[in-house]
């Protein structure tokens, strides 16, 4: 999977550490969140929502990273039993509108899950298709739109701490998803019957008659795209913003770990 590039624009300076290169300075925006306040977990999920919407456009310092708004993906590979589906040109819009609506992290490790409120997403990509999908089979390629709206996504994130200099980094390890609910769906497939765009409306009628089938027997491949995604562009953001720039008190890799063996 090869995520695009976006250029952006360096408002911050950053450092080269041991072959890293960070953000040396916490962003205003980021609040000073401790492990011992009351409301711990809201305000680490305020900093991770607050870098959604201030950093949608990229981060400074990070192109590799991209923007959350929109998510460009050149390519993503979907193989089940009946269907392979390869979807080239990925665009997907309304990633900066998630609601992080929970969030709960164990100090052992500083894994945590979220829950995750998307308002409206859409996806818009060319396909490759062969086999079935539903009843339905699906042996060509297109054009694939794809709206969901009030979707709502849970997460585990796995972490490990890891120290540079005097900084420390929290790299993401493993991602899990669960597509919860969707509120509803629509999808449009486009040219893929050599123009004959009377049998693909009636296709898309059918399928979108059908969505809640059709997000079942997608649902494993979805969830495995989405896990994908997400550890690919968490991995470029958390290994360049400090860990202590989400939570102020984050102890070093070789204080956890340290504390982890003796116990």
């Amino acid at each position: 999977m090869f995520l695009s590039f976006s250029i952006v624009v360096l408002s911050v300076f950053t450092t080269i550490l041991a072959e890293r290169v960070f953000m040396s300075e916490k962003p205003p925006f980021f609040k000073h969140c401790t492990s011992d306040m009351t409301d711990y977990e809201d305000c680490y999920k305020s900093n991770l929502q607050s870098m959604l919407v201030e950093y949608k456009d990229g981060i400074p310092g990070l192109p590799e990273a991209g923007a959350f708004e929109p998510i460009r993906i050149r390519h993503l590979r979907i193989e089940q039993d009946e269907l392979s589906l390869r979807l080239y040109n990925v665009t997907v819009h309304g990633i900066s509108t998630a609601n992080i609506t929970k969030i709960r992290y164990d100090p052992n490790d500083y894994s945590f899950r979220a829950r995750v409120l998307l308002p409206e997403l859409q996806i818009k990509t060319d396909f490759r298709a062969h086999g079935r999908l539903l009843f339905l089979p699906i042996n060509n390629s297109g054009k694939l739109t794809l709206e969901a709206m009030a979707v709502k996504l849970s997460f585990l994130f796995t972490l490990q701490l890891q120290d540079d200099g005097n900084r420390t980094f929290a790299d993401p390890r493993t991602v899990r998803s669960k597509i919860v609910e969707i509120g509803d769906f629509h999808l449009n497939l486009e040219n893929f019957l050599d123009g004959n765009t009377e049998l693909e409306g009636t296709i898309n009628e059918l399928l979108n008659a059908l969505w809640r089938d059709v997000i079942e027997v997608l649902r494993p491949t979805l969830e495995n795209a989405i896990n994908a995604v997400a550890l690919t562009r968490l991995k470029s953001v958390l290994n360049f913003i400090p860990a202590n720039y989400f939570i102020s008190d984050v102890p070093s890799a070789a204080e956890l770990y340290a504390d982890a063996v003796a116990n």
